[in-house]
């Protein structure tokens, strides 16, 4: 059995699905791992260090796609909406297609890959269990993003995060809101408080308040209770219209004393944290404000948007002009 890894093609992409340090434990198992040419590239791995492990390399993409039984990719179509429908004919039937699929967010790419004849597999749906925590994408994906979050938010901030006492006086530390606390969120408080924020948290699941805690966070609890707040998954659910009303009312008077944010939201409303208002930097849109003395200055957003309950980190790897255009982690000056 052959498995293929070509080179991803969403623009700005740098991941890779397959890095060279596991084709040892794939040709013990007798599989024969084929690489497009400069697949690895972008993430660090040149083709001599795939070679140097036992891969082969092929020189072109429909190459790969014709002689591999298996397709490792990490923007599948479906995730890959952009330049994703290009792999469409190259697929055939009884191939296996393995990578981030996005099937709950359009039923049409879905259908699509299905008339190939392909069978996929889609990472982000691989369920959350102690058996399979070493195939857990999500986490793995939205604890890169907590982090990277925060950094992009305190690089658009106009001051610096940490408290310094100097000669000339002492400068207070930054203040950040962490909106949404699964695993993006906690770390993302984690990085803010290495930083030297004065960190504040919001989930509208009560039990993430113990988390927020024990990272040395402070929960923000407002007056109002969500419904059914956690699947069995453990990822919040949507709620009403009126819910998020009621938290754009209330949690106004929490982020206007923040400098900086960084939110976890799923698709159709950022229902994942709550997020609607933009009194609560729901819409993340770019504003201009002006102090005391009447110069402008900008706020720090940065949000990592997760689609339906998919997750699709997609800008992880785009340049900064890249990630405002994607779903994905990005930071805009509020």
């Amino acid at each position: 059995m052959i498995v293929g890894v070509p080179r991803e093609s969403f623009p700005g992409e740098r991941r890779v699905a397959l890095v060279p340090s596991v084709i040892p434990n794939l040709a013990k198992a007798g599989l024969e791992v084929l690489i497009e040419a400069g697949a690895g590239i972008e993430a660090g791995y040149p083709d001599s260090e795939y070679t140097g492990k036992g891969a082969k390399i092929a020189s072109d993409r429909a190459e790969v796609f014709r002689a591999a039984d298996v397709i490792l990719q990490v923007l599948c179509y479906g995730s890959n909406d952009q330049t994703g429908a290009a792999d469409l004919p190259l697929l055939r039937r009884g191939q296996v297609l393995i990578g981030f699929l996005r099937p709950l967010g359009a039923l049409n790419t879905v259908q699509e890959i299905a008339a190939t004849g392909a069978t996929s597999f889609s990472v982000e749906l691989v369920p959350r269990t102690t058996r399979a925590q070493s195939m857990d994408a999500l986490s793995s994906m939205g604890t890169i993003c907590g982090y990277k979050a925060v950094l992009v938010a305190a690089g658009t901030m106009p001051r610096i995060v940490p408290m310094l006492t100097t000669a000339a006086g002492t400068i207070t530390p930054a203040r950040f809101l962490i909106i949404g606390a699964g695993v993006a969120g906690l770390q993302a408080i984690a990085t803010a408080r290495r930083l030297g924020a004065v960190t504040s948290a919001y989930d509208l699941r009560p039990a993430a308040k113990e988390q927020v805690q024990s990272l040395g966070g402070r929960f923000v609890e407002l007056p109002i209770e969500a419904k059914d707040a956690e699947d069995a998954g453990g990822y919040a659910r949507a709620q009403d219209e009126s819910f998020y009303k009621r938290c754009g009312d209330h949690r106004g008077r929490y982020s206007g004393k923040d400098l900086a944010g960084a939110g976890d939201a799923r698709d159709g409303g950022w229902n994942g944290a709550g997020i609607r208002d933009r009194r609560f930097g729901g819409g993340a849109r770019r504003q201009l404000r002006t102090d005391a003395h009447g110069r402008k200055y900008r706020r720090a957003w940065s949000h990592h948007h997760r689609t339906d309950q998919s997750c699709n980190y997609r800008s992880l790897s785009c340049e900064p002009d890249v990630r405002a255009k994607h779903h994905g982690i990005f930071a805009v000056s509020r």
